[in-house]
C-alpha cells in the first residue's frame, strides 16, 4: 500500500477547526451574557416595583392611621365611629395613586392603593390594604392587614390606688371603711367619727388642715392616720363630667309601645336607633333585645319594669335614653325585676334626664351603668347594682342590705349610706354612714367607663394592631 507522507495542510485544518470552536464558544458566551443582562434588568425592575409598592403601602397606612385618629376625636360610640371610618377610608384611599417617586431608567414609577376589605362587628374591624407598584410593564403587589380596635374609655380624673372614697366637704362615719378616704375640706370637725366606726385605711386631707379636723368621742382609739393631699382639679373634673350629659336627639324611626303583662314574652330585633314612647313590663314577663352585634340607642319617655326582665343578646351595647320616668320594681317595694343580668355589664347604659326620683329595691337587680342628670336616687331592700353610677342629683340613699359593685360619682350629692355593701369607690359632696354599712375599696376596670367624651386615663380610645407586609 502506498502511504502519503506529505502533511503540510494539517495545521491549516486544525487552525480552522479551532477558530470555529472558539467562534461558537464566543457566540454562546455572548448570548448568555446578553440574556443575563436582560434578566438582571428585569429582576431590577421587579425589585424596584416591589419597593415602590411597599412605599405606597406605607404611605397609605400612615394616611389610614391619621384618618382613624381624627375620627376617634369625633365620636363616643363605636358604631358611629366605624360607620364613618369605613366611608372615609374608602373615599380617601381606595384606588388612590402615588406617582411622586423618582424616575427610574426613563420610566415613572407609580403605586396604586386599594381597600380590599373592611370586616368585623362590635368593637373591632379588620382592614386590608393592597398596593400595586409599577415600573414600565413590571408590577408587584403587596398587602398589609391591621385591626382597628375601639377601647371603651371615658373621662375620669386620677384616683389613687387603694381609695375607697373622695368626699368634698364633710363625712360622718359610724360604720366600716376598708380603704383610704380623701377629704377636700381641712376645717375643724370636717370628719366625724362615732362609736362603731372601723376605719381600716388612711385619711388624706389638704395641707394646713386644722388640728381638730377629726371630731371623735373620748376614749375612742381608732383614729386614722392623716396624710397630706390636695384635690386640685379632681372634683372640678367630676363636675365637668356631669355637664357632659348628652342632649337627646331621638331618631325618626318609631315603633309602638311595648306593654308586657300576662301572655307571652317578647323579642325585638333592632340594629339601628329607635324611639319608643313607653316600655312597661309586669307579671314576670321578659323583653329580649337582639342587637345583632350593633351598638344601638333606644329613646324612651318612660321605662317601667315593675316586675319582669330585660335581656340583651347579640353582643352589642344598648343605650337607653329616658326623658320622663325610670322605674325598676314597685314603688312600695318588691317586684324582683332584672335588667341585663345575663349579659356583660358594658352592654347596658341608662341615661335618665327626668326629675322624678329613681328607687331601686325589693330584690331587683341591674347589671349596667346609669348616668342620672338631676334626680335623687335610692337603692335598698336587697337590690343589686353592678356598674358605674354618675349622678347630678342632690341625694343618694343606700339602705336595706343593698349591694353595689362599681363607682358612685355624685359630686353634688349628700350620700346617706345606712345599710348594705359598696365594693368600689364613691365621690360625693358629703358622706353620712351608719348601721351595718360597709364600704370596701375595689379596683374597678375604669377602661370600661362608658360616659363622657375623650380619654382621661391616658390610654388610647382607638388602638391599631398591624400585621407584617406580605407580597401578594
Amino acid at each position: 500500500m502506498k502511504r502519503f507522507k506529505d502533511e503540510s495542510g494539517a495545521s491549516l485544518v486544525i487552525t480552522l477547526m479551532t477558530m470555529v470552536v472558539l467562534s461558537i464558544l464566543g457566540i454562546t458566551i455572548g448570548t448568555l451574557a446578553i440574556e443575563n443582562v436582560r434578566l438582571t434588568r428585569q429582576e431590577q425592575d421587579y425589585q424596584a416595583a416591589f419597593y415602590i409598592a411597599e412605599a405606597g403601602l406605607n404611605e397609605a397606612y400612615i394616611e389610614a392611621s391619621d384618618i382613624i385618629a381624627t375620627n376617634a376625636t369625633l365620636f363616643n360610640q363605636s358604631d358611629s365611629f366605624f360607620n364613618q371610618l369605613t366611608i372615609d377610608l374608602t373615599n380617601q384611599l381606595h384606588n388612590k395613586t402615588y406617582n411622586h417617586y423618582e424616575v427610574n431608567t426613563g420610566k415613572q414609577p407609580t403605586a396604586q392603593v386599594q381597600i380590599e376589605r373592611i370586616e368585623g362587628s362590635g368593637d373591632a374591624r379588620a382592614v386590608r390594604l393592597l398596593a400595586r407598584g409599577q415600573i414600565g410593564q413590571r408590577t408587584q403587589t403587596v398587602r398589609r392587614d391591621f385591626i382597628v380596635k375601639w377601647n371603651k374609655i371615658g373621662v375620669l380624673p386620677y384616683i389613687p390606688p387603694g381609695t375607697a372614697g373622695m368626699i368634698r366637704t364633710k363625712m360622718n362615719l359610724r360604720t366600716t371603711i376598708n380603704g383610704d378616704l380623701y377629704i377636700g375640706s381641712g376645717v375643724s370637725g370636717a370628719v366625724e367619727l362615732d362609736w362603731g366606726t372601723n376605719f381600716n385605711g388612711d385619711l388624706y386631707a389638704p395641707d394646713n388642715y386644722a388640728n381638730d379636723l377629726i371630731d371623735y368621742p373620748n376614749n375612742y382609739n381608732n383614729v386614722p392616720n392623716i396624710e397630706n393631699y390636695t384635690f386640685g382639679d379632681t372634683f372640678n373634673q367630676f363636675d365637668a363630667l356631669i355637664n357632659q350629659f348628652p342632649v337627646f336627639n331621638p331618631p325618626s324611626e318609631t315603633i309602638s309601645n311595648i306593654q308586657l303583662q300576662g301572655g307571652t314574652n317578647e323579642t325585638i330585633t333592632q340594629s339601628s336607633d329607635v324611639f319608643i314612647e313607653e316600655i312597661s313590663i309586669n307579671s314576670n314577663r321578659t323583653l329580649t333585645i337582639d342587637t345583632e352585634g350593633n351598638d344601638i340607642n333606644i329613646y324612651l319617655e318612660r321605662l317601667l319594669v315593675k316586675q319582669g326582665m330585660i335581656e340583651i343578646v347579640g353582643g352589642g351595647t344598648v343605650n337607653l335614653y329616658i326623658s320622663e320616668r325610670f322605674q325598676i320594681g314597685n314603688r312600695n317595694g318588691g317586684g324582683s325585676s332584672q335588667l341585663n343580668t345575663t349579659a356583660a355589664t358594658d352592654q347596658l347604659n341608662v341615661y335618665y334626664s327626668g326629675t322624678e326620683s329613681v328607687q331601686i329595691g325589693g330584690g331587683n337587680a341591674v347589671n349596667g351603668s346609669l348616668f342620672n342628670k338631676q334626680a335623687d336616687l335610692s337603692f335598698g331592700n336587697g337590690q343589686s347594682f353592678t356598674g358605674f353610677i354618675v349622678s347630678g342629683g342632690d341625694a343618694i340613699t343606700v339602705s336595706g342590705g343593698a349591694t353595689t359593685d362599681g363607682y358612685f360619682l355624685a359630686p353634688k350629692a349628700t350620700f346617706n349610706f345606712e345599710n348594705g355593701t359598696i365594693n368600689g369607690f364613691i365621690a360625693v359632696q358629703e358622706l353620712i354612714t351608719k348601721g351595718g354599712a360597709t364600704l370596701n375599696v375595689s379596683e374597678v376596670d375604669t377602661s370600661q367607663f362608658p360616659f363622657g367624651v375623650g380619654a382621661g386615663s391616658g390610654e388610647n380610645k382607638v388602638e391599631i394592631i398591624p400585621e407584617p407586609t406580605i407580597i401578594d
